[in-house]
């Protein structure tokens, strides 16, 4: 007969499956990492893995959904120099951006995988609800440059497809060269505010 947990046992194994798993995949990948590795290191049995989530995907999920929020959290509520002009203070968010992404290593270790092939193998119905979330996100971000007097040019959905076009650079160093890489960047960057930014 399957062992009963109290609340607090369900929470601390919740949070020890979700602490070692981003551990485990952000050191070894999403394939190489098996319940069995998880499981091992957080003292349960194998089965029981399954009282929490439903597969090695839905934990994954899970993960990069904590991922993704911690890290909007930190771009919505980061503050450019007051006394730039908003052009400039929308440089200096974009290149924020670009700095808290380089320091998630599970978002790394995602994208440098087959991340579509994964995408696909995610639940639907949570995939829907990371759609909503993102646009929720990304209207929130937008509302947050409103208030530092930054205002875009662009729909929500093309911002969010910018950005998002922005973090997918980070992962082509090499492809695109790595001597040039950071002046491109830098390029790039002065030229999505320079091309974001409604002229008065």
């Amino acid at each position: 007969m399957a062992r009963k947990f109290s609340e607090r046992e369900k929470n601390n194994i919740t949070n020890e499956l979700i602490e070692t798993g981003k551990r485990l995949f952000t050191t070894f990948g999403y394939q190489k990492t098996s319940i069995q590795d998880i499981t091992k290191r957080v003292g349960i049995a194998q089965g029981t893995f399954y009282h929490f989530f439903r597969s090695k995907e839905d934990l994954y999920f899970d993960i990069l959904e904590l991922e993704e929020k911690n890290l909007r959290e930190r771009i919505v509520t980061f503050k450019p120099n007051a006394t730039l002009l908003p052009e400039e203070k929308l440089q200096q968010i974009l290149r924020y951006i670009v700095t808290v992404i380089n320091e998630s290593a599970l978002l790394q270790q995602f994208f440098s995988e087959d991340h579509l092939h994964l995408m696909r193998t995610f639940d639907k119905e949570k995939w829907k609800q990371h759609v909503i979330h993102d646009e929720r996100a990304i209207q929130a971000l937008l509302a947050h440059w409103e208030k530092e007097n930054i205002y875009v040019t662009e729909e929500p959905d093309v911002v969010a497809s910018i950005l998002r076009a922005l973090f997918i650079l980070l992962l082509q160093r090499e492809e695109i060269g790595v001597d040039t890489f950071d002046i491109t960047l830098d390029r790039l960057i002065r030229y999505i505010a320079s091309g974001l930014i409604r002229k008065e």
